[in-house]
């Protein structure tokens, strides 16, 4: 009886021990995966953007601001998803929150001063011309 109650406890540390190391490696593989998270997003964000692929995109930034509300840079994307799908009142309160958080950011006071003087055609126009002119580069090389 002692022997087998001894042999019990050897397997059931055994199994906490392994279970623990299991669970140290799945914690530090979590936490190399979300250290890229942010640029991950970002990345496939633009990649979207620079497709026309506009929900993608838009669900990409979106994602960002709700996770990472200090990364100005990709709200700023975001606030252009939502011009480029006709959604002024959105992206205006958007590039309003921006400064509101960095009143500095030029970025967000050009685009509200375009979109406040009803020239989001010259937006469009912009950014279908930059990406087009980025993809036809990448084609190239």
């Amino acid at each position: 009886m002692l022997k087998n109650t001894k042999e019990f406890f050897k397997r059931t540390k055994f199994k906490v021990v392994l279970f623990f190391d299991k669970f140290e490696s799945f914690v530090n593989n979590t936490r190399e995966k979300l250290k890229n998270l942010y640029q991950t997003n970002y990345n496939t964000g633009m990649y979207h953007l620079e497709h026309g692929n506009l929900w993608d995109a838009t669900l990409r930034f979106k994602i960002i601001k709700k996770f990472w509300p200090d990364k100005l840079e990709a709200q700023y994307q975001y606030a252009v998803c939502l011009i480029l799908q006709n959604m002024n009142q959105d992206a205006t309160a958007l590039l309003n929150e921006m400064l509101g958080k960095d009143q500095n950011y030029i970025g967000a006071k050009n685009l509200l001063e375009d979109l406040e003087n009803g020239r989001t055609q010259k937006i469009v126009e912009e950014y279908k011309a930059k990406f087009n002119k980025e993809n036809e580069a990448k084609e190239t090389k």
